[in-house]
């Protein structure tokens, strides 16, 4: 097992890495849950609205309403990565240069003026894309176990309002 995984690392190590992690989140927005967020109450109460189209049952409109809430998780993570590369791509050192008779050069090759610059933005993008992906796997799941337990709160209710058979 290598030397950085979390079970050999000491506890102070794994509580940095946890409040660097933390301090990530905050600066997205992410380690705001979706319920206490007032800006994506109204769309998470219309997609749980939709999902349980006339549904009385508080039991699968609180269901719904989970599957809402990871679904804008799943929103914010997508906004958030898009602003990661809009601002990567607004940047006009960046740019790749053309012209009309000879072939593109981008600024990042070998030999190029700012190569070093190319390979640091898109180190530090990619480590800031990386962490995203664990908000993003954390919200896909629990979108899945969501949508799992309204289908069986569903079929359990179906099941209620049949008539029994004589």
């Amino acid at each position: 097992m290598p030397a950085s995984a979390p079970e050999s690392a000491p506890a102070s190590a794994r509580a940095a890495g946890k409040a660097r992690s933390a301090q990530n989140a905050r600066k997205h927005g992410l380690n705001v849950a979706v319920m206490y967020d007032p800006d994506v109450g109204a769309d998470v109460a219309f997609m749980a609205e939709e999902i349980a189209r006339g549904c009385q049952d508080p039991e699968l409109i609180g269901r719904a309403r989970r599957i809402a809430e990871a679904q804008v998780d799943l929103m914010r993570v997508a906004r958030v990565r898009r602003d990661i590369i809009s601002a990567a791509m607004a940047d006009p050192d960046d740019r790749p240069v053309t012209s009309l008779t000879g072939p593109i050069a981008m600024p990042g090759e070998a030999g190029a003026p700012g190569a070093d610059k190319r390979v640091t933005t898109l180190s530090d993008i990619s480590a800031r894309l990386a962490r995203l992906d664990r908000y993003e796997r954390g919200a896909l799941w629990r979108r899945k176990l969501a949508i799992r337990a309204f289908d069986v709160a569903r079929r359990k209710a179906a099941r209620r309002r049949r008539p029994k058979k004589v």
